[in-house]
């Protein structure tokens, strides 16, 4: 197929990538072209260039401006990219830099880190999007989550859905843009590098790495399936 449609993919660590999405996209016609939060001069980018952007997670803060002095310059894409109606998307750390260039507060959530597998409950406006795929209810999938901060809901967008822990899982604004503070990418090969490095954060919760494991293993493909059916959805209605 001939790649005819451009996707940017904001990375902020390496192993937090497009995940389960990147062969939906490819197989849509997608090029896809990574681009590293650290590294980007954004002065040299045109946030209206491609067909689509993703936001990707990590383990930063986008509050914490001294460690993560990019953190402004990413902040004035998004802000860009959103003002041009173009479609964009964000993944936990891209939920929040999506909230904050909304000029929503995004801060250390009060409920502690929440990590691991759990259910998400998708509201009635969150049953009208795509996001209804992930509604545990009515679809029986388990969403992974790994996050410590949390957001206001911007003003003007609407929210989704939630978790037992925390209200904000997923939101949107206008009908181009689309946020998910969980992580539906998620692949189960993959999340073996971010064990590696979260051994404390998981222990923290009361959870084992031999846990997560078993769980990922026992969860991971019927969220991928789920994910392949909302990303499709949503990318059809953007007209992508």
């Amino acid at each position: 197929m001939t790649h005819n449609k451009e996707i940017w993919a904001i990375q902020h660590i390496g192993y937090e990538d497009l995940g389960s999405f990147e062969p939906v996209l490819k197989s849509r016609g997608f090029e896809v072209k990574y681009f590293c939060s650290r590294n980007i001069d954004y002065s040299r980018l045109f946030a209206t260039d491609p067909d689509l952007v993703i936001v990707l997670g990590g383990p930063m803060s986008v509050y914490d401006e001294e460690k993560n002095p990019w953190v402004p310059a990413e902040q004035k894409f998004v802000e860009e990219r959103i003002e041009s109606e173009k479609p964009i998307l964000g993944i936990c750390f891209g939920a929040q830099m999506i909230a904050k260039a909304l000029g929503a507060n995004v801060y250390e959530g009060t409920q502690g880190k929440e990590i691991g597998w759990s259910k998400i409950t998708v509201n009635e406006d969150g049953m009208k999007t795509p996001f209804r795929h992930f509604d545990h209810d009515k679809t029986g999938t388990m969403m992974m989550h790994w996050h410590g901060d949390t957001f206001d809901l911007p003003d003007g967008a609407v929210l989704l859905a939630s978790s037992e822990l925390y209200a904000k899982q997923a939101y949107s604004y206008a009908d181009h843009v689309f946020c998910m503070q969980c992580h539906p990418e998620v692949t189960e090969s993959k999340l073996k590098l971010w064990y590696a490095g979260g051994v404390e954060q998981v222990e923290e919760v009361g959870l084992s790495i031999e846990q997560m494991k078993q769980d990922a293993h026992h969860y991971n493909e019927k969220l991928t399936d789920q994910a392949s059916l909302f990303l499709n959805e949503w990318l059809d209605e953007q007209g992508l």
